[in-house]
């Protein structure tokens, strides 16, 4: 409004403003005459609104192909996931991790399976990824009430959820329990074409666990000590996969990720046919 006022220059309008604000809004030209200058204002603020509009060209059509694999995560909600050895617990620094895996893997669907000694389904597979990493956060040792670790319970639930998947992978986060042998597990995952990844969370050094009144966990009168169990690997090595121990950056999320999906033929989930013009904004701008 102020605008149009200096350039129409109408006494009347200009009543509102006190003289001393007047002589800083004017100036005197010499090259141009008024009406002049209006209609190069008039046409600036034309094209203006042409480069606004962004007029463009068609040039043609491309067919994206999206290509995805299946990834299900097995996260460990036992008791012996409250070692505090990674900050603040095994359990939230695993979901974070978790987390971290679903935002850098935008084009695969995920799905996440909770264990300890039962297990259930906190996400099916999905590539709604935002609705996957909220139910993961909310996921609790408690969610499970009985005591201890069966892996073999929670890889035929795995089993099941990615039945039609092309090639089968489960990525487990898991301090490995107190179990040493894995060869029943192994028989199950190569008998069904289940391909175990496998993220150590915890320390060789181990923690004590924390119980519910805040103090810690005693057997036979001594605080009990959690540690990452080393034989977990096996699981991973023996099904042709991979073992990482998580450290505190990314660099154990990233790696996994990239081993994964080099092993894994990604198979065509949707096609989308996308338009491309030639930008003409530039000009009139």
């Amino acid at each position: 409004i102020l605008f149009y006022f200096i350039m129409t220059g109408s006494k009347e309008n200009f009543l509102m403003f006190e003289p001393r604000v007047l002589d800083k809004l004017r100036f005197q030209s010499k090259s141009l005459s008024r009406p002049a200058r209006e209609a190069l204002f008039l046409m600036a603020f034309i094209f203006m609104i042409l480069a606004l509009a962004q007029p463009v060209i068609k040039e043609g059509e491309v067919v994206v192909e999206a290509k995805s694999a299946d990834i299900l995560i097995g996260i460990d909600i036992s008791d012996s996931m409250k070692a505090e050895d990674r900050f603040p617990n095994r359990l939230e620094f695993a979901k974070a991790k978790a987390i971290e895996l679903i935002k850098q893997a935008p084009h695969n669907r995920i799905g996440v399976l909770a264990f300890a000694k039962h297990d259930y389904i906190v996400s099916p597979l999905s590539f709604d990824h935002s609705s996957v990493a909220f139910l993961l956060s909310k996921v609790q040792t408690g969610n499970i009430t009985e005591k201890g670790t069966r892996l073999d319970s929670m890889l035929s639930s795995a089993i099941s959820m990615l039945a039609h998947a092309k090639q089968k992978n489960l990525l487990l986060f898991t301090d490995g329990g107190d179990v040493q042998d894995f060869s029943q597990e192994i028989a199950l995952a190569k008998e069904n074409g289940l391909r175990l990844f496998i993220i150590g969370v915890g320390t060789e050094q181990g923690s004590p666990v924390r119980s519910a009144d805040g103090g810690f966990v005693k057997h036979e009168g001594k605080i009990l000590i959690s540690r990452l169990n080393p034989q977990i690997k096996v699981l991973a090595t023996q099904t042709g996969c991979v073992y990482i121990e998580s450290v505190l950056g990314e660099d154990d999320i990233k790696t996994m990720l990239k081993e994964i999906e080099s092993m894994t033929e990604k198979s065509t989930m949707k096609e989308e046919t996308i338009v491309q013009y030639i930008q003409l904004f530039y000009y009139p701008l």
